[in-house]
């Protein structure tokens, strides 16, 4: 994600206020946050999970993880 302010302004009309995060879940437990825009005064964060295959390109290998949608109402 860019962290220029255009670039965030682009991600923000497409992701509004989520918070989207890739976890590693197998044989890691690494946690990166691709997007982070909570609303300051939310009622409910109903969170969804997406199981991903991940690719390491550099040693060749697969992971499993998750990717965590929690949207802010």
């Amino acid at each position: 994600m860019s962290t220029t302010p255009t670039g965030f302004n682009l991600y923000a009309r497409e992701f509004g206020t989520t918070t989207i995060k890739l976890i590693e879940v197998y044989p890691g437990q690494d946690e990166w946050v691709l997007y982070d825009n909570p609303k300051p005064d939310f009622v409910s964060a109903p969170v969804t999970n997406v199981p991903i295959s991940l690719y390491d390109a550099t040693t060749d290998k697969y992971y499993f993880g998750v990717l965590q949608i929690t949207s802010y109402s």
